[in-house]
């Protein structure tokens, strides 16, 4: 996925942070969004990062991501030979065969030089850090659920690129984009509900959706099954369908009752960066057995995360290294969950 933080604090006006317990709380709690509402509500949310878990929602809200593995902190931003697959990494611990939950030690800037391909049984947990990367999201599969982002200016494309499968793609709120919001290829079903969608002021950027196909003509995409309904399109934006509105298909491509993009805002105020002092300051220690991992502790500078009970992976946070065993998982590179980052 294509990420740009941009003053993204400055959106949430309804957000007060106390410097005094380090803890956030929102001014307006609940807000309507199903996810933030399941686990920003509670203000000890850092000390039981797992519980987002338990808060799915869409085509995805069965299943479990990294639920019960250790914590895998992303130490090091590099990512300059892909080939080394250097422990500490984004790309490391995404490559690992385990359920593992990827946090963050500090704000960083990832840029991939290669493709990204996920194993099973990951949660990327970017809560309480800055990320910025510069990628594009493909989503290739069955039936997938895009729902609740703020996508801001600067991004391009891809938000996201859909190929086969059923696509709900529910209330988002699209600020800009450069070439498209929504594309696709391979015949996908898109179901836009609910979102609000505002177009650059370039005059050939206006249309939110494109066909990312040079091998049919317009006869062959217009039997392609993609609608708007109950979206805002704003600054001349507008949304090509087509098909011929079977409820068929689109009951397959629905994951969610959409609410209403008039509040949009609402739903949207706490999406990006939570803010330097989540959890408070202070060192990061982790202790705790599992599959691979002797005991141990490891200490460094980081965003004060409770992680007793779990295993830490993380190469510069020095912490111990797994046993070798693991590195044999360095040649499982196959995208189970039908999601390739590049």
């Amino acid at each position: 996925m294509q990420w740009k933080v941009k003053e993204s604090l400055s959106r949430r006006q309804l957000i007060m942070m106390s410097d005094k317990d380090h803890e956030t709380v929102a001014a307006a709690c609940p807000t309507g969004n199903p996810i933030d509402d399941c686990w920003r509500c509670g203000p000890n949310w850092a000390s039981n990062r797992q519980q987002l878990a338990s808060c799915g929602f869409g085509f995805g809200r069965d299943a479990l991501g990294g639920q019960g593995g250790p914590v895998y902190i992303v130490t090091d931003s590099s990512d300059d030979d892909a080939s080394l697959n250097k422990p500490g990494t984004f790309r490391y611990g995404v490559s690992l065969n385990q359920p593992l939950w990827i946090i963050f030690s500090s704000d960083m800037t990832i840029r991939l030089k290669d493709k990204l391909m996920m194993s099973s049984f990951k949660t990327i947990d970017g809560r309480g850090a800055d990320m910025v990367t510069s990628t594009s999201l493909w989503t290739s599969g069955m039936q997938v659920t895009v729902a609740l982002n703020h996508f801001d200016e600067g991004l391009e494309q891809r938000m996201p690129r859909c190929r086969h499968g059923y696509f709900h793609i529910v209330n988002n709120d699209y600020m800009e984009w450069g070439m498209y919001a929504v594309g696709g290829s391979a015949n996908p079903t898109i179901n836009s509900q609910g979102n609000r969608y505002m177009a650059p002021a370039n005059p050939n950027a206006k249309e939110v959706t494109r066909i990312l196909d040079d091998t049919i003509g317009d006869s062959e995409w217009m039997k392609w099954d993609w609608r708007s309904e109950g979206d805002i399109l704003v600054n001349g934006a507008f949304f090509a369908p087509s098909g011929d509105g079977s409820g068929v298909k689109y009951a397959l491509a629905s994951s969610t009752d959409p609410k209403s993009a008039m509040i949009i805002d609402q739903l949207t105020i706490n999406a990006g960066v939570l803010g330097p002092t989540i959890g408070g300051s202070g060192p990061l220690t982790g202790t705790g057995t599992g599959v691979g991992a002797a005991a141990g502790s490891g200490t460094g500078e980081g965003w004060g995360i409770p992680l007793v009970g779990r295993t830490v992976y993380g190469g510069s946070v020095t912490a111990p290294l797994p046993p070798s065993i693991f590195f044999s998982f360095l040649m499982v590179i196959l995208c189970h969950l039908y999601v390739c980052i590049l």
